[in-house]
């Protein structure tokens, strides 16, 4: 029982998925969405699988709970929501309704829910930790003192605006990321993304510092075509790490490496031109 469970959480787990890849890749080709019925779309297609494959609990993996369902289904609806009201919120000049401020709580609280499975809860904490500042303000001893924000105010302008949760990291993840990710992935999978490996092993494996240098050149070869920082280090990764653990660097040496190796590909050209 516990085996079919777990299977049908992968089963529609996937399927948010790909809808997700589907979607950037109809909207990269036909033309994007309002900011923020893409950005939102992007949100519930990519976070609902995280309530189905990382449990609550680490005891309860492989089965799917009550809130499992319940936190996928508050991001759906609080997602779907401001993708069919963003349009009519946006012109009001009037404080926002009893429901959309409750609907921008549950978004609130899916999205620490979502940071906390996925990385852990520091990243949870520390945001709970400036929604109190941001709230409690004006009970704050000199330079920290400011007069504070409402919860309605609050959840409006997280949930309801390009510059909360649905600003332009989430813009930048559900319009360009999420492409290059793809594209690497399909670079790894038919073997075109070892190319860029054995170029740059060839012209530095005979160093003493092979490995590394390997590390740093794919990488800069990938931003040629990427000029992302984190589609290089899924792309790249998957060989250099395996590569740098096998000459003796230690893993996290070996991720700090590819890590700054990837930061530093964004000024490759010709993207990087293009940007700046």
């Amino acid at each position: 029982m516990e085996k079919k469970v777990e299977f049908g959480a992968k089963t529609i787990a996937t399927v948010f998925l790909v809808a997700s890849s589907l979607f950037a890749l109809y909207t990269s080709g036909f033309g994007l969405l309002s900011a923020l019925t893409q950005r939102s779309i992007h949100w519930i297609l990519m976070s609902a699988p995280i309530f189905l494959l990382y449990p609550a609990r680490k005891e309860s993996k492989g089965k799917i709970s009550v809130f499992d369902v319940l936190f996928t289904a508050a991001t759906i609806i609080s997602g779907v929501y401001l993708a069919l009201t963003w349009e009519k919120n946006a012109m009001r000049v009037v404080d926002p309704s009893l429901f959309e401020t409750i609907m921008g709580i549950v978004m609130i609280i899916v999205v620490l829910e979502a940071c906390r499975r996925s990385i852990g809860p520091a990243m949870a904490i520390l945001a709970v930790i400036f929604l109190i500042y941001a709230y409690f303000g004006p009970y704050f001893p000199g330079l920290l003192r400011h007069k504070g924000f409402s919860v309605v105010d609050l959840v409006s302008f997280l949930y309801g605006t390009t510059e909360g949760i649905f600003g332009l990291p989430m813009g930048t993840s559900a319009t360009y990321i999420i492409i290059f990710v793809l594209f690497g992935s399909f670079l790894a999978k038919s073997g075109a993304g070892e190319l860029f490996v054995d170029l740059a092993l060839a012209l530095t494996g005979r160093l003493r510092s092979g490995p590394a240098q390997t590390t740093i050149l794919s990488n800069a070869l990938m931003g040629i075509i990427s000029g992302s920082p984190v589609a290089n280090v899924v792309t790249t990764g998957s060989f250099t790490l395996p590569l740098l653990s096998k000459v003796g660097y230690p893993i996290i040496h070996g991720a700090a490496l590819l890590a700054v190796a990837a930061t530093g590909s964004m000024f490759t050209p010709p993207i990087s031109i293009i940007c700046f």
